[in-house]
């Protein structure tokens, strides 16, 4: 009968007063989203009816026991339907409406709003519930569906990389990166902070070493990615061959072609991961839209969290590319390594 909540910002800024004239804002965040549905349940019987009503009870509570939720899909709008299309001419016409919730779990039970049909003898006419349940979407985002941007890139050539030393003036390295940045003041004769000492990661198989000789997969982005009123995430998908693979190096960078991008790893990257291991012939994955990590292997899917890692061994996360401009991916790997592909996918996002 009605869904309501999936065309609702969840965007919140708290706005605090000060003591003299006006207010500052908070930080701007997006919620979980909730979505309310009711429904009509209809069943030839009364028994019908009650049991319908417990399967639909069941079902919803089990896709929410994972504890991550469900997937919801649904159409943004109805197509334009001809009664006379084939059923491959109507999927054809519901593509690129259609559009998916994740990790979406139910937060109230189906509650039964009216009773219609009930007064009658068994098998009489229909029994019919009026129901109404809340599911809660963790991840607030409206995804549209992935669309290929590239297609089974494989490695190319060796590179040598090459260390080189830099001479420091007035505790500044001479480089080609520009600071943008406006200067920042502080007192020379303060006492430095105290440094804080980060213990290294006890995970062993999340530490990832670049090779000094290596190959690179580079590619573009296509042109329209990171549309101003709807930014995209991305999906990467990297596939071994009949070697394992470690320590690879994936990295998003701004700009059009290999010097722009060079110049741009050197002048940071807007994200860098590290994978250190992926077992020959299998499929590791890297959801931007989910920020979650698996791998497809001979025995199955995987959880890959343990072996992903951003850079200094932080969380690994995908940029938001919301500004419209050219985007390169590139991937490093051990010169030995001689089989492996890499697909890249863009997903749209919606508030």
């Amino acid at each position: 009968m009605s869904v309501d909540g999936l065309d609702t910002s969840t965007l919140s800024r708290e706005i605090v007063e000060g003591l003299g004239d006006g207010a500052t804002t908070g930080v701007t965040r997006f919620g979980s989203k909730q979505i309310t549905i009711t429904a009509l349940l209809v069943a030839s019987s009364a028994a019908g009816a009650e049991f319908g009503l417990r399967w639909l009870t069941e079902r919803l509570a089990d896709a929410s026991e994972v504890g991550t939720g469900t997937s919801l899909r649904f159409l943004s709008a109805a197509p334009e339907l001809d009664p006379n299309l084939t059923g491959v001419a109507t999927r054809a016409a519901m593509a690129g409406r259609w559009r998916t919730l994740y990790q979406v779990v139910t937060t109230a039970p189906p509650t039964v709003t009216g009773r219609f049909g009930f007064t009658r003898g068994q098998d009489t006419q229909a029994s019919v519930f009026a129901v109404s349940w809340t599911m809660t979407a963790l991840i607030p985002y409206v995804f549209h569906d992935p669309v290929v941007a590239i297609a089974g890139s494989s490695l190319t050539g060796i590179l040598t990389s090459t260390p080189t030393w830099t001479v420091a003036v007035d505790g500044e390295c001479d480089g080609d990166c520009t600071d943008t940045g406006a200067a920042v003041l502080f007192d020379p004769d303060a006492a430095p902070a105290a440094r804080v000492v980060r213990e290294l990661t006890t995970v062993g198989s999340a530490g990832v070493c670049v090779p000094l000789e290596s190959k690179r997969i580079a590619q573009a982005l296509p042109a329209d990615t990171g549309r101003a009123a709807r930014p995209d995430v991305v999906r990467v998908a990297v596939t071994t061959g009949a070697q394992v693979a470690r320590g690879l190096r994936l990295q998003i960078v701004p700009g059009t072609g290999i010097e722009a991008w060079e110049l741009a790893e050197r002048c940071g990257a807007l994200t860098e991961i590290g994978i250190s291991y992926i077992p020959a012939g299998s499929t590791l994955t890297l959801d931007g839209a989910t920020g979650t990590a698996w791998c497809d292997t001979a025995d199955g899917r995987m959880d890959a969290a343990a072996v992903v890692r951003g850079s200094g061994g932080a969380p690994w996360r995908f940029p938001l590319l919301d500004d419209i401009g050219s985007y390169g991916v590139l991937l490093d790997t051990p010169a030995s390594l001689t089989e492996l592909t890499v697909d890249v996918w863009t997903i749209a996002r919606e508030s």
